[in-house]
């Protein structure tokens, strides 16, 4: 109790240092412990599912696939059939499969992603509806009720919350389905599930083995007291006893399981998104202790006179390092609770600031609060900066020389080297981590600006661009005829205001499918071995939409179709790739037997510049083909609009509404827009990671500053007599700021290598899911310049001081 009132005593004395302590404190304990409520819910519970450690979930894959391929499947209806009953480690396998579906009859028609489940499959999960009922077996036969299950979401969004919903009619896929019950608030599995309706398959269905009817999605609740391990045994041999049983189809069918908090992960990109913020925010912390140590190292070299008399007084050095210590613990604290209703905040900030759409695909970003999970984190905290920050500085000062500290004054005691050092090699430390923060940091921002760059080579406010599903795939009881998107392009193009309509399968940016296909007589293309390149459909009119340029041969036109023989175009870069100098028109290649694609000849009728968007290259090595001569189920529709893309969007509506009411407009958005959807979580990370580099700097800067403002302060005399005996003040500034920039240049030294090995490994971690380099000298240049600046604004300040001391005024306060 003694130490923690002489704590709070001398905390009161020193209002300065107690106020900028605990802001630096809260801002590193505060932001760590809102990125580690981020981490216990999105990596460690991404779903709200009771017991879900029991959870497991299931893929196949086919070992003999063509090039080698490990693509995850689900399983076959067969299979799931036979695993029901072979399996007795769980209490529930149930299985899902997902199903777009189009929703009419109440304002606007959307597509809802759906999932078709088994009757057991809420069971499965340990989660019934909120209000309502949940499926039995009897709705799992063909044509004995279309029955629905909501989600919260889209009962509040699409029919605002009515209570009386319930045994309600609502129109799916052209028919009425009865609303069974409707899920709960914090329910979201699999994730972005709008609504689920029975697995109810024909019998026939039930029967299919084949690798393309791989399609349900198993997930299994392990009896209690059973682990992975186990099951994952019992797997081996069931898929064993059915691979003798049916060699033809299960023969080189392989099947794994894993805990279904560690598959969301995975697929959710969380881990990405986590590692690069949280390893920022740890920074952080060391550089707010590093600066702390310093400060108290500060506080404890004025505090020698003190110190000294006690020890004196038969203080020990264990009892002066505890005091410290315990002056140091209360000030964490403080700095920790402070910092906790920071976190408290920034939740709910970086929450708001998610992009909508964004927040639902990830898994459990809705969910996160300050928990006690997330208290135990600060406490931890709070132990980790008070030990790091106050140990080194307690064990420096803990040794006063009496005769020094009486002789000298408080103001003037010596700081001893070993101390002097230690402060320097703490500020360089600050640099050093400062280095690699901005560094990381830089890297990834200039990955994220070449993402979102988008330039002028074609006018992105003015392309509206919107996704559709093939309306058959809707399974819509209108009735369509296969040329409905040209129907639709010409439609369009009526439209006033509109330049240009072009059609392109899936996404028409970032979604190109890739083939295996074999050249003929390509010099860097050998016969046999096929090569796997992006291809993408489009209509005629795609490249005038885009403003591409044809560089050889002709464009697709209304010849190019069914009847016709089949024709593809090269990018620039594709072309330079397998046929360089030399005019790739005429050549031809094939797709292999067995992978996807026209099984013929396909003839190369020109060569198109490579699609860009700012200085991005989209897909560069691509085959085009024309879509007339295979429409993709999912199309993108692209409008060059003679002024802003949106003023169209009601003609397209009404347009789109005349040839089928009940089709959804998915994403109907300028192209600048889409493209800005497309980057996902990257905008609110690169602000967290730029704001940690604020911090950094902020830190480093201050960290120089009261080093060489605490040796201004007590080389006071020293100036003051060398002023006297005819010393210049310009000879004072200039070896005062090479004093300050030393340990900057220290620093600088050791980090610059440090920071091209850290590029290096961020580029090995993350470059699979980021356009990330591992060297950027403009990026680690500009890093270690900015430090510098920095660095001599925080240096000069003290140091000009220093060369206006008054040598009287010096001398006269000794």
């Amino acid at each position: 109790m003694t130490d923690l009132k002489s704590a709070f005593r001398q905390l009161l004395r020193s209002p300065g240092f107690t106020t900028v302590a605990l802001l630096a404190l809260a801002i590193g304990i505060g932001a760590n412990v809102t990125i580690f409520s981020f981490v216990d819910r999105l990596l460690f519970r991404p779903v709200h599912l009771p017991e879900v450690h029991r959870l497991v979930s299931f893929w196949t894959t086919d070992s003999g696939q063509v090039g080698g391929s490990r693509t995850r499947f689900g399983i076959t209806p067969a299979d799931f059939r036979d695993w029901q009953q072979a399996f007795t480690s769980f209490d529930h396998l149930a299985a899902a499969q997902s199903w777009q579906v189009a929703a009419s009859g109440e304002g606007e028609p959307e597509q809802l992603w759906a999932q078709r489940v088994t009757a057991n499959f809420f069971a499965a999960l340990g989660v019934g509806p909120a209000h309502g009922a949940a499926f039995t077996a009897d709705h799992e036969v063909p044509g004995r009720a279309d029955v629905v299950i909501l989600s919260h979401r889209l009962w509040q969004r699409r029919y605002a919350g009515a209570a009386d919903l319930i045994g309600q009619t609502i129109r799916l896929a052209g028919r009425p389905h009865t609303v069974l019950g409707v899920m709960p608030e914090t329910f979201d599995y699999p994730i972005g599930t709008e609504l689920w309706v029975p697995l109810a398959l024909p019998p026939g269905e039930w029967a299919l083995r084949g690798l393309g009817d791989s399609h349900l999605q198993p997930v299994g609740r392990l009896k209690h007291n059973l682990t992975v391990a186990a099951a994952h045994a019992e797997l081996d041999a069931v898929m064993s006893r059915l691979a003798e049983a049916h060699p033809q189809t299960n023969g080189r069918r392989v099947a794994r399981l894993l805990p279904l908090s560690e598959r969301v992960v995975d697929e959710s990109g969380s881990r990405l998104l986590m590692t690069l913020v949280g390893g920022a925010t740890l920074f952080v912390l060391a550089l707010v202790c590093a600066n702390l140590a310093n400060y108290q190292l500060a506080r404890g070299l004025d505090r020698a006179r003190e110190l000294a008399i006690r020890a004196a007084l038969g203080a020990t050095r264990g009892r002066l390092v505890r005091q410290l210590l315990v002056e140091n613990l209360v000030l964490a604290t403080a700095g920790g609770l402070l910092g906790a209703a920071l976190a408290v905040a920034g939740v709910r900030t970086l929450q708001a600031a998610m992009p909508g759409e964004i927040a639902l695909a990830v898994p459990g970003w809705t969910l996160v609060t300050v928990n006690h999970r997330s208290w135990l984190c600060m406490l931890a905290l709070v132990l980790l900066a008070s030990a790091l920050a106050g140990l080194l500085p307690a064990l420096a000062v803990s040794q006063p020389r009496l005769g020094e500290a009486l002789k000298e004054g408080t103001h003037q005691a010596t700081t001893g080297r070993q101390r002097r050092w230690l402060r320097q090699g703490l500020v360089a430390l600050q640099v050093m981590l400062a280095l690699l923060l901005l560094t990381g940091n830089g890297l990834f921002v200039k990955s994220f600006l070449a993402l979102t760059s988008f330039g002028t080579s074609f006018p992105v406010d003015q392309v509206l661009t919107f996704e559709v599903t093939r309306p058959s795939r809707l399974a819509t009881d209108t009735p369509v005829q296969e040329d409905w998107w040209q129907r639709a392009v010409e439609e369009l193009a009526a439209i006033p205001g509109v330049e240009a309509v072009g059609v392109a399968g899936r996404s028409a940016v970032d979604q190109w499918f890739p083939r295996l296909v074999e050249f003929e007589n390509a010099p860097t293309a050998p016969p046999g071995q096929p090569q796997r390149v992006p291809t993408q459909a489009i209509s005629p009119g795609y490249f005038n939409v885009l403003g591409l340029p044809l560089r050889l041969g002709r464009a697709f036109d209304a010849r190019d179709d069914l009847s016709a023989l089949p024709v593809a175009i090269l990018t620039e870069s594709a072309a330079r790739r397998f046929f360089p100098a030399e005019d790739p028109v005429g050549r031809r290649f094939q797709t292999p037997k067995g992978s996807s694609g026209p099984p013929q000849w396909v003839t190369i009728i020109g060569v198109v510049a490579d699609p860009r968007v700012g200085p991005q290259t989209l897909n560069p090595a691509a085959v085009i083909f024309p879509l007339a001569q295979g429409a993709d189920q999912q199309l993108t529709f692209l409008l060059r609009t003679t002024a802003d893309a949106s003023s169209v969007i009601p003609a397209v509506r009404e347009r789109m509404r005349t040839l089928h009411p009940d089709l959804p407009l998915l994403r109907l958005a300028s192209l600048r827009d889409a493209l800005r959807a497309n980057i996902g979580a990257l905008p609110v990370v690169a602000g967290l990671l730029a704001g940690a580099a604020a911090v950094a700097l902020g830190l480093a800067a201050l960290g120089l500053y009261s080093v060489l403002a605490q040796a201004v302060a007590q080389r006071r005399q020293e100036i003051g007599v060398r002023l006297a005996l005819g010393a210049q003040r310009r000879d004072i500034l200039r070896v005062m700021l090479r004093g300050g920039m030393a340990p900057a240049l220290v620093g600088l030294s050791v980090g610059l290598p440090l920071a091209l090995g850290f590029g290096w490994l961020l580029a090995g971690e993350l470059g699979s899911d980021l356009p990330l380099s591992a060297v950027e000298p403009g990026v680690l240049t500009g890093a270690a310049g900015l430090l510098l600046a920095v660095a001599a604004v925080a240096v000069f300040l003290p140091a000009r001081r220093a060369a206006q001391v008054d040598p009287l005024q010096a001398l006269r306060s000794e």
